[in-house]
């Protein structure tokens, strides 16, 4: 038996395809934290870094004084979109960072899976696999995001409901995603 420790990717290729039957591995770990060979960046959509989020906008926004436009401007088919712009930017903003969070929560969990494997695999088994890992943190993060929003649009609906009723309504959601309503009545 012959035993090469730290073998070059050229040399393991050809040793793989010449002993693929008998080469064993005598490594010592056979579980490699994903990070290891894997890098997961993202990127956001550009409107989460544009200027329509950045604090001069907000600003200019919050500074904007409705009563200083003139009324020619102001017919039944258009409004200024500044008077009501800052609640839509801040609803924007909210949605770029819920997702960011979504993401980096999302690598966190990614940095601290564990490769398993106790045989050699060949280089096109290893990136078929590392593919379906990668592909598997993009649903996974993409389903978290989209229960986020779920439970955004049901906090809207309650909101609706208690404030047309005028009922004060809390959710509380368990570890294990339950979702348990109280009503208060005035």
């Amino acid at each position: 038996m012959v035993t090469i420790k730290h073998p070059s990717l050229e040399t393991y290729e050809k040793l793989y395809d010449e002993y693929s039957t008998s080469i064993q591995c005598a490594c010592a770990n056979l579980s490699i934290p994903c990070e290891t060979f894997l890098n997961v960046t993202f990127v956001l959509h550009q409107v989460c870094s544009s200027g329509l989020v950045s604090s001069n906008w907000f600003n200019y926004l919050l500074l904007f004084d409705p009563n200083h436009v003139p009324v020619w401007t102001e017919t039944d088919f258009s409004r200024d979109f500044r008077s009501i712009g800052l609640w839509y930017f801040q609803l924007l903003v909210t949605f770029c960072s819920v997702a960011d969070a979504n993401i980096a929560d999302g690598q966190r969990i990614f940095k601290n899976a564990l490769f398993i494997n106790n045989n050699l695999l060949p280089r096109s088994l290893f990136i078929q696999e590392a593919e379906a890992l990668a592909n598997a943190f993009i649903y996974k993060t993409r389903n978290t995001y989209a229960r986020t929003l779920k439970w955004v649009d049901i906090a809207g609906i309650v909101n609706r409901f208690s404030t047309e009723t005028n009922i004060n309504f809390q959710i509380t959601v368990t570890s294990d995603s339950q979702a348990i309503t109280g009503i208060h009545l005035p």
